[in-house]
């Protein structure tokens, strides 16, 4: 990917693995009869909410359910953590599976626009289902793909490797350092997961490094939290021209805004932190 255009994550791959790990998504997709109408074509059962009033009376499923969520960014801040909460029950509770497909806005930018407890709820960001995407879903196969995935093996080093991303990604210089660029404690794991997806997608029994960067360049442009203030920026501390820094900032935030534009995907000033810093740290041989 490092060498092409970034692009959001195809629904067809990402929606069977949320539902082997219990994962939630983010889908870029105003029109949520889009994500209906792809689940219907699955056979999934499914609810679409219609609003988010008295989330925490809502009665929770115990049988397996996909929850469509639309417009979830245009939520009030009470509203977000109510459903984060919601959320979060549900992923304890012993149900053959659960996930919820929010739907936002393609101007969606997730620390914006959400607050961090609800962010954390969710897996990553996808695009919006497509032709041609649909796959056998049913509650065996389900068994059968997590039985495969747990197959998966990960050596100590790609999971140095990893931590190694996270580390640089939360001291990067546009990261916002108060929230360590975005980077929680569920990263490790969670990109962990994504690698034993994709591994399995392209028929290996392990993971190898090119399978961490298409899993970093899926996962952490959702969860990056990058510094809207120039003078946040970390180097200010040591000396560096606030107005050259002001310069510096501002010229991304707005390349990164004309290309996201260009190209249709969403998150692109994350996207080239991230390419920084992949650029930047040795791969697990």
């Amino acid at each position: 990917m490092s060498c092409q255009e970034p692009s959001l994550p195809p629904m067809g791959t990402a929606l069977p693995a949320a539902l082997a790990f219990r994962k939630n998504l983010v889908c870029y997709c105003e029109d949520p009869t889009i994500v209906v109408e792809y689940l219907q074509s699955l056979q999934l059962p499914y609810v679409l909410w219609e609003n988010y009033d008295s989330i925490g009376a809502r009665e929770k499923p115990e049988a397996g359910q996909v929850l469509v969520l639309p417009n979830v960014d245009r939520t009030l801040t009470l509203q977000q953590d109510e459903l984060a909460k919601f959320l979060q029950v549900m992923r304890s509770r012993d149900t053959p599976f659960f996930v919820a497909i929010a739907t936002v806005s393609p101007d969606f930018v997730p620390y914006a626009h959400f607050t961090p407890y609800l962010k954390r709820q969710f897996w990553f960001a996808c695009a919006e289902p497509a032709t041609g995407d649909a796959t056998d879903l049913r509650e065996e196969a389900l068994s059968q793909l997590r039985t495969s995935l747990r197959g998966i093996h990960v050596h100590h080093s790609i999971r140095r490797y990893v931590l190694d991303i996270i580390m640089h990604l939360r001291v990067h210089r546009f990261s916002s350092q108060a929230s360590g660029g975005g980077c929680s404690t569920h990263s490790l794991r969670d990109t962990l997961e994504l690698c034993q997806t994709l591994a399995l997608v392209e028929e290996r029994p392990f993971v190898v490094p090119d399978i961490v960067k298409t899993a970093a360049y899926w996962y952490f442009p959702f969860h990056l939290e990058l510094i809207q203030d120039p003078s946040h920026e970390i180097s200010l501390q040591y000396g560096s021209d606030p107005d050259l820094v002001a310069q510096l900032v501002n010229a991304m935030q707005q390349f990164s805004l004309d290309r996201a534009s260009e190209i249709h995907y969403p998150l692109y000033f994350q996207y080239m932190v991230l390419r920084d810093v992949l650029n930047l740290v040795v791969p697990a041989i």
